[in-house]
C-alpha cells in the first residue's frame, strides 16, 4: 500500500542522509530521470488541476487570421497568467493538465508557431514553478478518426520535436475523448509512442499517456483493450472518471436521466472497486494510471454536500494507491465545473480547496487561520486624490512579496451608456539596479489597466525579480525612460487616472470598491501589529508623502523543525515528521496545529517529503538553518 511504502522511503531517505555526510562532505546525490520508473513518477505528480476551457477551446466566428489569445479566451476564461498557476501551487497540487485545441492552427486559422509559442508560455509557468505538466490534443474528435493516422503523428512529430528538450516534468498525451473502437485507438496509440521516441532528445523517456475509446474506465478494463509497446516503460493509461454521468455531468433537464446526490454506501463501493481494478490490471504490471478528469457540474442543482463527498472520494483513494494521480476537471469562469476562480484569484468554495490540502495532508487541516491575501474594502485602506493607497511594509517585515492584486471597481454613466471606458492604475516603488545612492534608487513606476463598463474587476500581476520599469519621465525626443530594478514591499497604490464616454454631456465615474492583495506565501493573521509608515512617491511633478498607521497581523513562529513540540531539534524530529507525511494512522499522539507548523521547515505551507530532506540535512549539518 502506498502509506507504507512512503512511510519506509521517507524514514529511509532521512537516515541515508545522515548516514552519508562523512562519505560525501556536504554533497548529495541526485537521482537521474533516468532511473526513475512510470510508476515513481505518477507516484510524485500527487493531486492534480486541468486547466479547462482555455487552450482547449475554438474560436469559429471572429474573421480573419486568429492570435492564439483569441483562441484561449474564446470561451470566456481571461488570458492564463503565471499568477494562476502559483495559486494552484499554493493549493497543494502538483500537476496541471492543459488541454490543447490544435486543429485551427494545423488549418491555418492560427500561426501554428505562434501557437506553439504561447502553449510553451503556459507550460513555462508550470515547470518553473517546480509543477509536472502534461499537454494534449483536445476537442479534434472533427478530424481525429482511424482513417486520420498520418495527420495524428505529423501534429505529434510537430509538437514533439518542438518540446523535445524539455525535462521529464512535461509529459504527452495522445488524445482526449475520441470515440472509436479499443482497437482503433490502440493502433493510434501505438503511432503516436513510436512518433513521439523517434523524434530523440529528452522524449527517448519521457513519460506518454494513452487512453482507451472515450477515455472510459469501463472501456480501458476490457479485455480488448491493452496499452502499447514501448522498449523506454514509460506508458501510462489515462482514464476519466465521471461516474455515475447522471450526478457528474447530468443536467436538469437532459433526458437520459438526472441524479442530485452521491454518497450511498453502493456509490462509494463502485468508486473504489473501479479504481481497485485498473490498479489490479495496470499498477501492479508497472503502468500507472492517471485520471485525467474528474469532478461534479456545479451550477446545476447539485446537492453542494454531495459534490464535495465524491470529490473527495476520487482524490483521497486514488492518492492513497501507489502510481495513481487524480486531476480535477475545472471550467473556471467558462463552463459549468467551476472551482477555482482564474479572474479573483481565489477558490469558489473554500471548503473544496481544504478537501485536497486534508487529502495531502492525510487529513489534517492546515493551522489556524493562515491565508495568502488581504482584502481591503475603502475604508481600511489611506484615501489618496485619485484612489488609494495600502501599505506593504509590515507584511515585506514577514518575509512576503506581492505577487498579485486584483481591483474591484464599479464604472457608472450618467446617460447609461455602454460606450464608456476608464482605467485602473496600479503604482508602487521599485529599487534600482546598480544604483546605491538611498536618495535616488528607490524609484516610481506603474501599470495602466483599462477597463470597461461590461466588468467589475481587473488583475494585476506585480513583476518577479529583476524588470524593466516606465517611470513616467521622458527624455527630450519625448521618448518614455526606463529603469531596471526590483518591486519594492514599500506601498501600493490603486487609482483612476482617466474616463471616457461616447455620449456628449455623459459623465461617467469609476469607483474602487475592494482591492485583494494576493502574496506569494501564507501567514497567520492573528496578532494585531501596530506599525506607523511613511510612503514616498515621486514623479516629475510631485513628491507627495503620506503617513500611515496600519493595524496588520501576524502569529508568533515556532521552532522550525521542532516537530514533537520539545523545545530542541533532533532526529525524533524527523522520524515524527516522516509518519505524518506517510499519513501513518497511528502516530500519536495527532500532530498539533503548532507542530504542523514547525514541521514546515522550507516555508512553502505544503508538508511534505520535501520538508523530510530539508529537515535531515539540517541534523546532518548539511545546511546550517531551517
Amino acid at each position: 500500500m502506498k502509506l507504507t511504502k512512503k512511510l519506509l522511503s521517507t524514514v529511509t531517505a532521512a537516515a541515508l542522509c545522515m548516514s552519508l555526510t562523512s562519505t560525501f562532505a556536504g554533497s548529495f546525490v541526485n537521482v537521474s530521470a533516468a532511473n526513475t520508473t512510470a510508476i515513481d513518477m505518477v507516484e510524485d505528480m500527487g493531486l492534480g488541476w486541468n486547466l479547462g476551457n482555455s487552450l482547449s477551446g475554438s474560436n469559429t466566428w471572429d474573421s480573419g487570421t486568429l492570435t492564439p489569445e483569441q483562441i484561449e479566451t474564446a470561451w470566456g476564461n481571461p488570458l492564463t497568467t503565471e499568477a494562476m498557476i502559483k495559486e494552484i501551487k499554493k493549493a497543494g497540487f502538483k500537476t496541471v493538465r492543459i488541454p490543447v485545441t490544435w486543429y485551427q492552427a494545423m488549418e491555418g486559422k492560427v500561426d501554428m508557431d505562434a501557437y506553439l509559442a504561447r502553449v510553451q508560455t503556459v507550460v513555462d509557468y508550470c515547470l518553473d514553478n517546480g509543477l509536472y505538466c502534461i499537454i494534449n490534443t483536445h476537442n479534434e474528435a472533427s478530424w481525429l478518426n482511424a482513417s486520420a493516422q498520418s495527420k495524428f503523428t505529423d501534429l505529434w512529430k510537430k509538437i514533439a520535436t518542438y518540446f523535445k528538450d524539455y525535462d521529464e516534468k512535461l509529459v504527452f498525451e495522445d488524445m482526449n475523448e475520441i470515440e472509436i473502437t479499443n482497437a482503433q485507438i490502440m493502433k493510434l496509440n501505438q503511432a503516436f509512442v513510436d512518433t513521439v521516441r523517434a523524434t530523440g532528445g529528452n522524449n527517448a523517456k519521457r513519460l506518454l499517456l494513452v487512453p482507451a475509446s472515450n477515455n472510459n474506465t469501463d472501456k480501458c478494463l476490457s479485455s480488448d483493450f491493452s496499452a502499447p509497446k514501448d522498449s523506454a516503460n514509460m506508458v501510462a493509461v489515462s482514464v476519466h472518471y465521471y461516474e455515475p454521468t447522471t450526478f457528474c455531468v447530468a443536467e436538469t433537464d437532459s433526458t437520459w436521466g438526472y441524479t442530485s446526490t452521491w454518497g450511498t454506501n453502493a456509490d462509494y463501493t463502485l468508486l473504489e472497486a473501479n479504481l481497485d481494478k485498473l490498479e489490479d490490471k495496470f499498477i501492479d504490471k508497472g503502468i500507472p494510471v492517471i485520471i485525467g478528469e474528474y469532478g461534479v457540474v456545479t451550477d446545476e442543482g447539485k446537492d453542494d454536500a454531495s459534490i464535495k463527498k465524491f470529490l473527495k472520494e476520487v482524490a483521497s483513494y486514488s492518492y492513497g494507491k501507489n502510481g495513481m494521480c487524480a486531476v480535477l476537471w475545472d471550467d473556471s469562469n467558462a463552463g459549468t465545473m467551476k472551482y477555482f476562480d482564474r479572474t479573483t484569484l481565489s477558490w469558489y468554495d473554500d471548503e473544496i480547496k481544504q478537501i485536497f490540502a486534508d487529502v495531502i495532508s492525510g487529513g489534517t487541516e492546515d493551522p489556524g487561520t493562515k491565508t495568502d491575501r488581504i482584502s481591503l474594502t475603502v475604508d481600511e485602506m489611506t484615501a489618496e486624490e485619485k484612489g488609494y493607497s495600502i501599505d506593504m511594509k509590515p507584511y515585506g517585515e514577514m518575509g512576503l512579496t506581492a505577487s498579485s492584486v486584483v481591483v474591484e471597481y464599479e464604472l457608472t454613466s450618467t446617460k447609461n451608456s455602454k460606450q464608456v471606458s476608464g482605467d485602473v492604475v496600479l503604482s508602487f516603488n521599485f529599487t534600482e539596479s546598480g544604483n546605491d545612492d538611498e536618495k535616488t534608487r528607490h524609484c516610481w513606476t506603474f501599470i495602466d489597466n483599462a477597463v470597461g463598463i461590461d466588468k467589475t474587476l481587473t488583475t494585476f500581476e506585480i513583476p518577479v525579480g529583476e524588470n524593466t520599469f516606465p517611470t513616467g519621465d521622458k527624455d527630450d525626443e519625448g521618448n518614455a525612460i526606463t529603469k531596471t530594478g526590483t518591486f519594492e514591499m514599500d506601498y501600493l497604490k490603486v487609482e483612476n487616472w482617466w474616463t471616457w464616454s461616447g455620449v456628449t454631456g455623459d459623465e461617467p465615474a469609476l469607483n474602487i470598491k475592494n482591492v485583494t492583495v494576493i502574496f506569494d506565501n501564507f501567514f497567520y493573521p492573528d496578532q494585531p501589529i501596530e506599525t506607523t509608515t511613511t510612503t514616498t512617491t515621486t514623479t516629475t511633478e510631485t513628491t507627495t508623502t503620506t503617513t500611515t498607521t496600519t493595524t496588520t497581523t501576524v502569529e508568533p513562529v515556532g521552532v522550525k523543525g521542532d516537530v514533537n513540540d520539545d523545545g530542541e531539534v533532533t532526529i525524533a524530529d524527523v522520524v515524527r515528521l516522516c509518519r505524518y507525511v506517510a499519513q501513518d494512522d497511528t502516530l500519536a499522539p495527532a500532530m498539533t496545529a503548532a507542530q504542523v507548523a514547525n514541521a514546515d521547515v522550507n516555508g512553502d505551507a505544503i508538508v511534505d517529503s520535501s520538508d523530510i530532506t530539508v529537515l535531515a540535512r539540517f541534523l546532518a549539518h548539511l545546511v546550517e538553518t531551517v
